[in-house]
Protein backbone atom coordinates (compact mmCIF):
# COMPACT_ATOMS: atom_id res chain seq x y z
CA UNK A 1 0.00 0.00 0.00
CA UNK A 2 1.41 3.38 -0.94
CA UNK A 3 0.73 6.63 0.83
CA UNK A 4 0.73 9.92 -1.07
CA UNK A 5 2.50 12.76 0.65
CA UNK A 6 2.06 16.37 -0.25
CA UNK A 7 4.36 19.27 0.36
CA UNK A 8 2.78 21.98 2.47
CA UNK A 9 4.58 24.83 0.77
CA UNK A 10 2.59 28.04 1.14
CA UNK A 11 4.23 29.75 -1.84
CA UNK A 12 3.21 27.89 -4.99
CA UNK A 13 4.73 29.12 -8.22
CA UNK A 14 4.84 27.00 -11.39
CA UNK A 15 7.98 28.86 -12.48
CA UNK A 16 9.50 28.42 -9.00
CA UNK A 17 10.62 32.04 -8.98
CA UNK A 18 10.68 32.19 -5.18
CA UNK A 19 13.71 29.88 -5.19
CA UNK A 20 15.63 31.74 -7.90
CA UNK A 21 18.13 34.58 -7.56
CA UNK A 22 17.02 38.16 -7.04
CA UNK A 23 18.23 39.01 -10.54
CA UNK A 24 15.92 36.42 -12.10
CA UNK A 25 13.04 37.62 -9.92
CA UNK A 26 13.72 41.23 -10.92
CA UNK A 27 13.78 40.28 -14.61
CA UNK A 28 10.51 38.37 -14.19
CA UNK A 29 8.83 41.38 -12.58
CA UNK A 30 10.01 43.66 -15.41
CA UNK A 31 8.88 41.13 -18.05
CA UNK A 32 5.50 40.81 -16.32
CA UNK A 33 5.01 44.57 -16.21
CA UNK A 34 5.84 44.75 -19.92
CA UNK A 35 3.27 42.03 -20.62
CA UNK A 36 0.73 44.04 -18.62
CA UNK A 37 1.59 47.20 -20.56
CA UNK A 38 1.15 45.43 -23.89
CA UNK A 39 -2.08 43.75 -22.84
CA UNK A 40 -3.51 47.10 -21.70
CA UNK A 41 -3.45 48.35 -25.26
CA UNK A 42 -5.46 45.40 -26.61
CA UNK A 43 -8.88 46.87 -25.98
CA UNK A 44 -12.49 46.90 -27.03
CA UNK A 45 -13.53 50.53 -26.60
CA UNK A 46 -16.55 50.69 -24.33
CA UNK A 47 -17.75 53.56 -22.16
CA UNK A 48 -16.73 54.39 -19.43
CA UNK A 49 -14.37 51.45 -18.86
CA UNK A 50 -12.69 49.75 -21.84
CA UNK A 51 -12.54 45.97 -21.97
CA UNK A 52 -8.86 45.06 -22.17
CA UNK A 53 -6.59 42.03 -21.96
CA UNK A 54 -4.97 43.42 -18.81
CA UNK A 55 -7.38 41.42 -16.64
CA UNK A 56 -6.03 38.24 -18.23
CA UNK A 57 -2.43 39.40 -17.76
CA UNK A 58 -3.05 40.24 -14.10
CA UNK A 59 -4.44 36.78 -13.36
CA UNK A 60 -1.70 35.16 -15.45
CA UNK A 61 1.03 36.95 -13.51
CA UNK A 62 -0.46 35.78 -10.23
CA UNK A 63 -0.84 32.22 -11.50
CA UNK A 64 2.69 31.97 -12.90
CA UNK A 65 4.65 34.05 -10.39
CA UNK A 66 2.96 33.16 -7.12
CA UNK A 67 1.18 35.56 -4.83
CA UNK A 68 4.13 37.71 -3.77
CA UNK A 69 5.82 38.29 -7.12
CA UNK A 70 2.47 38.43 -8.93
CA UNK A 71 1.21 41.25 -6.70
CA UNK A 72 4.60 42.98 -6.88
CA UNK A 73 4.52 42.83 -10.67
CA UNK A 74 1.11 44.49 -10.75
CA UNK A 75 2.24 47.13 -8.24
CA UNK A 76 5.28 47.94 -10.39
CA UNK A 77 3.01 48.26 -13.43
CA UNK A 78 0.65 50.57 -11.51
CA UNK A 79 3.60 52.69 -10.32
CA UNK A 80 4.74 53.03 -13.92
CA UNK A 81 1.25 54.20 -14.87
CA UNK A 82 1.10 56.66 -11.96
CA UNK A 83 4.46 58.07 -13.06
CA UNK A 84 2.94 58.89 -16.44
CA UNK A 85 4.35 56.10 -18.57
CA UNK A 86 1.89 54.90 -21.25
CA UNK A 87 1.37 51.45 -19.72
CA UNK A 88 -2.30 51.71 -18.79
CA UNK A 89 -5.23 51.47 -21.21
CA UNK A 90 -5.34 54.35 -23.68
CA UNK A 91 -7.03 57.48 -22.42
CA UNK A 92 -6.20 59.73 -19.50
CA UNK A 93 -2.48 59.43 -18.65
CA UNK A 94 -0.81 59.48 -15.26
CA UNK A 95 -2.35 59.75 -11.83
CA UNK A 96 -5.73 60.92 -13.17
CA UNK A 97 -6.47 57.31 -14.14
CA UNK A 98 -6.54 56.42 -10.43
CA UNK A 99 -9.51 58.66 -9.58
CA UNK A 100 -11.84 57.97 -12.52
CA UNK A 101 -14.22 55.11 -13.23
CA UNK A 102 -11.32 52.67 -13.67
CA UNK A 103 -9.81 53.32 -10.23
CA UNK A 104 -11.59 50.40 -8.58
CA UNK A 105 -10.22 47.98 -11.13
CA UNK A 106 -6.69 49.31 -10.77
CA UNK A 107 -6.72 49.12 -6.98
CA UNK A 108 -8.15 45.59 -7.06
CA UNK A 109 -5.60 44.21 -9.55
CA UNK A 110 -2.80 43.57 -6.96
CA UNK A 111 -5.34 41.79 -4.75
CA UNK A 112 -6.47 39.66 -7.69
CA UNK A 113 -2.90 38.71 -8.59
CA UNK A 114 -2.17 37.77 -4.98
CA UNK A 115 -5.42 35.80 -4.64
CA UNK A 116 -4.82 33.86 -7.84
CA UNK A 117 -1.22 33.23 -6.83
Amino acid sequence: MSVATFSSSTDFSPLRLHSRSLGVQFAAVIAGSLLLALSSHIAVPTVPVPVTMQTFAVTLSGALYGWRLGALTVLVWLAQGAAGLPVLAPGVPGIARFVGPTAGYLFAFPVVAATVG
